[in-house]
């Protein structure tokens, strides 16, 4: 119960203060996460469990590496290297200099690393320890907590879309997100600045509505079932809204995904109705598309 509270509340947090655009927000959510992750981990190392080691290591290997790659460097270290991060190198020296001798900034002995942005990778390595975390909290609960997580993430996603509709089509929100944060930006779609990440976010949940509806299909919920029907459609309208040629992509990968997925479920109803939504979600891809889609779809074997 613990694990779901802290995920709800994290993402909660992520949601309303537009984490990414809002950056305060990111490092709180990482950071609570992080030690909720910890302080369960702690309260529960007596327990006859079995760690999920697959998942420690892969985030620890990751991050390792990541933190080596801001690490900075002798300039020794860079004659063997050569090529295009020499080059790079130069420019930002030269950059330098130049801005030292109009009086500018002041110069500081320039020291590379292997990350020619470390401000976004340390951004990265922070989004990772949150990402990871989550993962570890999800993974750690009753399988009916992860029901409830997923449809709370279903929920939110839906939520997300409807405002996306209205800040795209009813009334733009301008420069802010959620109508009240206000951005360096020009347009929003609910809490997203990018309508590629917005799009791509729907899209990501697809699959789980798709699931959420074939276990109601299987357990003859049909009341339940029309709102997952009604969550699918929303979603898709917000992917189509989005005009992002990757959440289209994404969209129809994750149909496919899921309907080859439940092709070996023996339960006949709910192959016939997963069938019967992933056609439904090509049809609205195929038919609800605008001119700038197909703009960018025309242009994505170049």
């Amino acid at each position: 119960m613990l694990e779901l509270i802290g995920l709800i509340l994290a993402i909660s947090f992520l949601i309303i203060f537009a984490a990414g655009v809002v950056p305060f927000a990111l490092y709180s959510a990482a950071a609570i996460l992080s030690l909720w992750a910890l302080f369960l981990a702690w309260r529960t190392r007596r327990r006859d469990e079995i760690p999920r080691y697959s998942l420690i290591i892969s985030a620890a290997i990751i991050i390792i590496w990541l933190l080596i790659t801001v690490i900075p460097l002798n300039d020794s270290v860079w004659r063997f290297t050569g090529g295009e991060r020499a080059r790079i190198h130069a420019q930002a020296r030269t950059a330098l200099m130049t801005a030292k001798q109009l009086e500018l900034a002041e110069l500081s002995p320039p020291a590379f690393s292997l990350s020619l942005n470390r401000a976004g990778t340390w951004r990265i390595i922070i989004l990772l320890l949150g990402a990871f975390a989550a993962a570890w909290l999800a993974a750690s609960m009753p399988a009916n907590y992860q029901k409830h997580y997923l449809q709370f993430l279903v929920i939110a996603g839906v939520i997300i879309a409807c405002a996306g509709l209205l800040g795209r089509y009813v009334l733009a929100p301008g420069g802010s997100v959620w109508w009240c944060f206000e951005i360096q930006a020009k347009h929003s779609l609910a809490c997203f600045v990018n309508p590629n990440h917005y799009g791509a976010f729907l899209a990501m949940l697809c699959p789980a509505v798709l699931a959420l509806a074939v276990r109601d299909v299987e357990k003859r919920e049909w009341e339940r079932l029309a709102l997952w029907v009604g969550a699918l459609a929303i979603l898709t309208a917000g992917i189509i809204a989005s005009e992002s040629r990757g959440a289209y992509l994404i969209f129809c990968l994750s149909l496919l995904a899921s309907g080859l997925l439940f092709l070996s479920r023996k339960n006949a109803r709910a192959s016939i109705a997963l069938a019967a939504f992933v056609c439904l979600g090509f049809l609205a891809i195929a038919c609800l598309g605008t001119p700038h889609m197909d703009r960018e779809l025309r242009t994505l074997f170049h």
